[in-house]
């Protein structure tokens, strides 16, 4: 896609599930998680009903130059709030490869523009000052996977590479499945532990 620099940038909210530049522009972004996805925003729709929104930075042409996914929630319990996005570790905002950061503030404006106007609480979990709660009783854990499972293994604590020890000669093996019946043998030991 073409990007209009030149053109003024606008605020606007799209529905991430039918609108493909949605996609486009998580597909072309670098920081991009799972999260941001439009599969992982359709399952949290489907299964909660939640209704799916993002809050976009589009140039003169339309195309995308920052963005959020929020979802909305109505319970009795809790009351409405938008969240970026429930069941996820981090969902940071995006913007186009390159970090346009004048894309970005300006959605964080508008962001923050949409909280003080509706007055609804806002969850986004990532660190942004001034925009509702920054989701800080979350916790993101990485593990950097390179150079290899040798140098991986090597960082674990002593603990950790014993048990895995104790586990293979105990016959524990991890098998890549895909089929159904795999799936639900998975869910049941998840259940159970």
């Amino acid at each position: 896609p073409t990007i209009h620099a030149d053109a003024p940038m606008r605020c606007e909210t799209i529905d991430p599930l039918s609108e493909e530049r949605w996609q486009r522009f998580v597909d072309e972004s670098a920081n991009a998680t799972i999260f941001h996805h439009r599969d992982w925003l359709r399952l949290l729709h489907d299964q909660y009903r939640y209704r799916m929104l993002a809050c976009c930075v589009t140039d003169g042409g339309g195309e995308i130059l920052a963005g959020l996914p929020l979802a909305q929630i109505s319970s009795r319990l809790t009351g409405t709030r938008i969240v970026a996005v429930p069941f996820s570790d981090a969902c940071a905002p995006l913007a186009r490869e390159g970090g346009d950061r004048a894309a970005l503030e300006r959605l964080l404006e508008g962001i923050r523009a949409e909280h003080e106007r509706s007055g609804i609480d806002m969850e986004i979990r990532a660190a942004i000052d001034g925009v509702g709660n920054s989701g800080a009783r979350f916790h993101r854990h990485e593990v950097a996977l390179q150079p290899g499972l040798d140098a991986v293994t090597a960082r674990l604590s002593k603990l950790t590479r014993r048990s895995i020890a104790r586990a293979r000669s105990e016959g524990v093996q991890v098998v890549l499945a895909t089929d159904r019946q795999d799936l639900k043998s998975f869910d049941r030991l998840h259940v159970r532990t």
